[in-house]
Formats: C-alpha cells, sequence, structure tokens
C-alpha cells in the first residue's frame, strides 16, 4: 500500500507549522499533528494478504459442443480477490487496486495523455499542454451483473474540471459513459458502471476536462491518488505497475475448443517495498462432443433385411458411456469394437473414444439414430434410410433342343419340333415364358419357323429367347431320264436284252444324288415278234417317287 516517507513527513510538519503557526498551536499540538503523520505513513507502508474466495471447482460441469462440433462458449463466476490488511485501508476489497506508487515503467498496456508520474506516488494530471488529457487501463473482464463501481480519489488543491468514463469495447468503441462535473475539491469520486453493460471484456478510458478549457496545468498538482474496482485483466502481460492485480488466461464467454482446457487465475500483490505474493486459482473447463455416423447396407429381394453400420465418437468417455437407441428404442449394437486418441494443442487436451457396431436385420426404411454420452449429456442424431436394393436383373430362359422335322411338316408336326422353356431368376420364381409361333418361310425346298418366348419378373425385367426349326417342303416327283435302248438281233439272250437297255438319270428339285432302280419285266410276244419292258421308280428325299419304262 501507499507508503509516506520520512522526508515527506518531515516536509508535510514544516508545511503544516508554518501553516498554524499564526494560530498560535503549542508543541504540544504539533508533537500530535506529527504523531499523526508517523501513524498514516505506517498504515499505508503496511503488509497485506490476498484473500479469494469462490474458486471454482477443479473441474466445472461439462458442457456440450455447439451446432458446429468445434466447441462452446462457457460461463462460470470468477473467484473473488481483495486484500486483508492489519488496518484498513480504502479499496482493499476491491480485485482490481493501483496506487501509481510503483516505478512507472512498469506500468505496461496503459495509454496516456497529459498524465506523469510524479515521484512514486501519484499520477499528475493537466500536465504539459495541448490535447485531452486521459488515461486507458488495459483490457479487463466486468462481471457486471450487479453493476461495477468505479473508485477514484483525486487531490484538488485547486480548479474546476470534469472526470468522464468511456467503457470501451475490443475496437475502442465506448459502449457506455458516464461524466462526473464540477469536481472542485479532495476526495473519492465513483462512478457505478450499470448492469445494462453486458458481462464481457473491456477497456475503461479516464478524461478529465478542464472548466472553462485552458484554465488547469500542471502548476494546479491535480492528482489521482488511487483507483480500485472489481475486474479481472486478461492476460498475464498487462499487470505491471499495479498494487493488485487479478488476470486470467480466459475469460467467462470465452470460446473453447472441445476437451480439457485448464484456466488460471492469479492474483499478484506488489507492495511499495517491491515484495509480490501470489495467489492463484486454477480449473479445467471441459467441452464434450458426441458424434454418430452410420452407413446403411440396403435390403435386396434375397436379404429382405439390410443393416445400419454405426460409429459413434466421443470426447472424455468410455465405451460403457455411450448408449444407442433407435426411433426411441434401446439398441445394442453387435460386433462392437472401440479405440481411444489422445490429442493436446495449446492449453487444451482431449481423449476421444471411437465406437464401432452393427444394427442388423433393420427391413427397408427410414430410422432415427441416437448416440447419447450418458456421463457428459452429450449426443448426437441421425436419419438414416434403409433402401431396397431395386432388381434390374432380367430373367434366364434356358431352351430344350428342338427335334427335327421331316418333308413338308404339318403345323402340329412343327409346334410339337420346339424345345421347352425354363425360366429362372435372381428374385422371383415361378415364371413361365409365354411362347408364340411365327409364320412360316422359305422358297424353293428350304423353310422355317420361328417360336419367340417372352418372361417378365415382378419388377418388371423382361427377357426374350427365340427358336428356329427347319425343314423341308417338296411335292414334286423326281424326274428319270432314259438313254435309247440298243438294237437287238434275233433270238437275244436275256443278258443281251438286259444290256440293250438304256441308262436312267435322275433330276430332282430338292434332293439330288438319286438312283433309279430298274427291274426287268418277263418277255411277252408271238409269233417272231417278241418285246421285254424294263421299269424304273426312284424315290426322293420327301418320299416322292417318280417312275420310267423302257421296251
Amino acid at each position: 500500500m501507499k507508503k509516506i516517507t520520512p522526508n515527506q513527513i518531515v516536509n508535510l510538519l514544516f508545511n503544516f507549522i508554518f501553516i498554524l503557526k499564526p494560530l498560535s498551536l503549542t508543541l504540544k499540538r504539533v508533537s500530535l499533528l506529527l504523531a499523526f503523520f508517523l501513524f498514516v505513513g505506517n498504515t499505508y507502508s503496511q503488509i497485506c494478504t490476498i484473500q479469494e474466495t469462490n474458486c471454482p471447482p477443479s473441474n466445472l460441469a461439462p458442457v456440450c459442443a455447439d451446432a458446429t462440433g468445434l466447441g462452446s462458449t462457457v460461463f462460470w463466476t470468477p473467484p473473488n480477490y481483495s486484500l486483508d490488511c492489519a488496518t484498513s485501508v480504502p479499496g482493499e476489497n476491491a480485485s482490481f487496486y493501483v496506487e501509481f506508487n510503483l516505478p512507472e515503467s512498469s506500468n505496461t498496456c496503459w495509454t496516456y495523455s497529459r498524465v506523469q508520474r510524479i515521484g512514486s506516488n501519484n499520477l499528475r494530471l493537466f500536465q504539459s499542454s495541448g490535447g485531452d488529457t486521459y488515461f486507458i487501463a488495459p483490457f479487463q473482464y466486468f462481471n457486471n451483473t450487479s453493476g461495477t463501481a468505479i473508485n477514484m480519489e483525486l487531490i484538488v488543491p485547486s480548479g474546476n474540471f470534469s472526470w468522464k468514463l468511456d467503457v470501451l469495447d475490443a475496437t475502442n468503441n465506448s459502449v457506455w459513459s458516464s461524466t462526473i462535473s464540477n469536481i472542485t475539491s479532495t476526495g473519492l469520486k465513483t462512478i457505478t458502471i450499470p448492469n445494462s453493460v453486458p458481462n464481457g471484456v473491456y477497456k475503461l478510458k479516464y478524461s478529465f476536462i478542464d472548466s472553462p478549457s485552458g484554465s488547469i496545468g500542471a502548476s494546479n498538482h491535480i492528482e489521482v491518488d488511487r483507483i480500485y474496482y472489481d475486474a479481472t485483466i486478461v492476460g498475464a502481460g498487462c499487470s505491471g505497475g499495479i498494487n493488485l492485480a487479478v488476470t486470467s488466461n480466459y475469460s467467462p464467454g470465452d470460446y473453447f475448443p472441445v476437451g480439457s482446457t485448464q484456466v488460471v487465475y492469479t492474483a499478484t500483490y506488489t507492495p511499495v517495498s517491491g515484495n509480490t505474493s501470489t495467489n492463484t486459482c486454477t480449473f479445467n473447463v471441459e467441452v464434450n462432443k458426441t458424434t454418430l455416423s452410420g452407413v446403411p447396407t440396403s435390403a435386396t429381394c434375397n436379404t429382405p433385411d439390410g443393416s445400419i453400420q454405426v460409429t459413434a465418437t466421443s470426447a472424455h468417455s468410455l465405451i460403457n458411456n455411450l448408449s444407442f437407441t433407435i426411433d426411441g428404442n434401446p439398441v445394442t449394437l453387435s460386433g462392437l469394437s472401440s479405440s481411444t486418441n489422445t490429442t493436446t494443442s495449446g492449453t487444451t487436451t482431449t481423449n476421444t473414444t471411437t465406437v464401432t457396431g452393427t444394427i442388423p436385420n433393420k427391413p427397408a426404411g427410414t430410422y432415427t439414430i441416437v448416440a447419447n454420452n450418458s456421463v457428459t449429456g452429450c449426443s448426437d442424431s441421425k436419419v438414416i434410410t434403409v433402401l431396397t436394393t431395386p432388381d434390374t436383373q432380367k430373367p434366364v430362359i434356358t431352351l430344350a433342343s428342338a427335334s427335327s422335322l421331316g418333308c413338308n411338316p404339318t403345323p402340329a408336326q412343327i409346334a410339337a419340333a420346339f424345345g421347352t422353356a425354363i425360366v429362372t431368376d435372381n428374385c422371383s420364381s415361378g415364371l413361365t415364358a409365354t411362347g408364340t409361333v411365327a409364320t412360316e418361310i422359305g422358297s424353293g425346298c428350304t423353310f422355317s419357323t420361328t417360336k419367340n418366348w417372352t418372361v417378365t419378373d415382378v419388377a418388371g425385367n423382361t427377357q426374350t429367347a427365340s427358336q428356329t426349326v427347319n425343314y423341308t417342303r417338296d411335292i414334286a416327283l423326281p424326274t428319270i431320264s432314259l438313254a435309247s435302248a440298243t438294237a437287238l438281233g434275233c433270238n437275244p439272250t436275256p443278258a443281251q436284252i438286259a444290256a440293250a437297255f438304256g441308262s436312267a438319270t435322275v433330276t430332282d428339285g430338292c434332293s439330288t444324288g438319286l438312283t433309279a432302280t430298274g427291274t426287268v419285266a418277263a418277255e411277252t410276244g408271238s409269233g417272231c415278234a417278241f418285246s421285254t419292258t424294263k421299269n424304273w421308280t426312284v424315290t426322293d428325299a420327301c418320299g416322292n417317287i417318280g417312275i420310267a419304262s423302257q421296251t
């Protein structure tokens, strides 16, 4: 706290003696006055201890990640810090306390304009000339639920001025301000930030406006003796030059990634002696996430039930912490397996468990699956559709071999010659192909008839097959052409008679290689005239018989 040196006390004493001499004060009264200043000096140089209350538990209640899955905004009530001094001093109950009695070089992250440290005691205003008179404190977190009283003790020997307080956001825009006007005397001035200003991180700008403008300068010796209020400095790098400073690496309302992140509050008390003491409050912020995915296996005509392969990933959980429901009903995964992984990034450590299993025997349909972490309460859901794989495979028609047909078959014989049709299909059963006999085609001797089969399964897949039988149409008789017979003399022998007949040549419109068969008949005649006849016959492939004779 503030310390009055012996020299300062002596100077003050002489000043008061000079002032009070006309009043004929006795030496005894002067001695009493000296004792008072010694008491004040001892009071302001005393050592205080840091008091801490309401440090959050070592592990805050876990929260679940937001819709992005990256993390969550987390709030808590900051711990309270104050000073416990042997003798009560103004501001000892505030968590931020600065008397400007530490070296100016230690005072980091502040902004000054026309202000100056005087020795090691106060901050003098309206120094130099030109420009505005102000100073800006570092970024601090304000738990402003009940409002925050900003206290400033001023030493005002002379002059008239106003104090304006601005609450600045991260872009240095003022979100709220208030002014105390016509300050003309020494004492405590307080501006209270209302609770309409949300909790958050702000800078405070202290501006001083003389009235009339330019009427106050360095010679007026207007000084800030101390300021104090409740706030936490954001980041440890801005706590220099402050008698009681509370810093934290995170503030309520910060965005935390998935995992466990350590939050540290550090209260540092620096008396004028420079012997610092600290007090820390440490706890973990845990953000959890449960992620669910599912891959369906479609049902088919052969496997009417499909399945869903489920993968669930949850931070800071064990396999036994995860439970599953399907359409609101508990379900146990089959083929369950799990794996764990630990990653660290900065101050955040994430332990992740991944569970994989299958929900079997699910007919085609749409299902809502939920994975829930029973420890953290974090869950995720997915709507998964099990499809029926469409049947696009055509049936198969297998035809038995056709029977051979003779010549000139009848329609009934042709129909009976076709082979039977057998149908097989990957999904449908009991299918029968329908056959249609087409019109006979052909010319000359060669003709054919085709039978076309068709079949359609229950999925609408159509297959066709065909079979053709060939046959001969021939009703023309073969032709026998005979060479001229040889003349015989008198009384020929039977051999000579047989040799006299001409040879037979056969021609046919459809058959080839035909040979006529000749039969010599018995000799006929009387007297001197006798004759013998030879009869030829030939049958073609269709049974047509040609005949010829020679005598």
